[in-house]
C-alpha cells in the first residue's frame, strides 16, 4: 500500500479530473485498487423508495456477479445491515464483525462471495437520505 504524499497528491488530481471528465472515474477506481491492494472498488446507490439498485460503477466488477447479487443474494447479504446502521461516513470492515467461523457457515459467502474471490469488504455511506443511500466499498480476497 502506497501512503506517500506523492500517491495522495496523485489521487487528489484523479478526483478533480474525474469531476471534470466523468469518464475518468474508472481510471481512479482502477488505480485505487492497485494502490490499496483491493480486488474491486464499487460505488453503488440504492433507491430507497423502490428498493432497487439505481447506480453501480467501479473497477473489476463481475457483471454476472452483480446481476446474481441483485436477483437473489442481496436479500441474504449479512454485510448490508452493518453498512446501513453505521452513521454517514462511518466505515464498516466486515472481518471485524463477521469472523471466519461465521463465513464458513454462511450461504452468502460460500455460494457467492468466496467463489468470486471477495471475502473482505470495507465500506462507508457517502450519502444517506430519504431517497437514496450511496455506498463506497472496496473488496478483496
Amino acid at each position: 500500500m502506497d501512503l506517500s504524499e506523492k500517491s495522495f497528491n496523485r489521487f487528489v488530481d484523479l478526483i478533480y479530473g474525474a469531476l471534470e471528465q466523468p469518464e475518468s472515474w474508472r481510471t481512479l477506481y482502477e488505480e485505487l485498487c492497485g494502490a490499496i491492494g483491493a480486488t474491486s472498488v464499487h460505488v453503488l446507490a440504492l433507491d430507497k423508495q423502490h428498493g432497487t439498485l439505481s447506480y453501480s460503477d467501479g473497477a473489476n466488477l463481475l457483471v454476472q456477479g452483480e446481476l446474481a447479487y441483485m436477483q437473489s443474494y442481496r436479500f441474504i447479504d449479512p454485510r448490508m445491515p452493518l453498512v446501513m446502521e453505521k452513521p454517514l461516513l462511518g466505515w464498516v470492515h466486515c472481518h471485524e464483525v463477521l469472523d471466519d467461523e461465521f463465513v464458513a457457515d454462511d450461504p452468502f459467502y460460500q455460494e457467492f462471495l468466496l467463489p468470486h474471490g471477495r471475502r473482505y469488504m470495507s465500506a462507508c455511506k457517502l450519502v444517506d437520505n430519504g431517497e437514496a443511500t450511496v455506498i463506497f466499498s472496496t473488496l478483496s480476497g
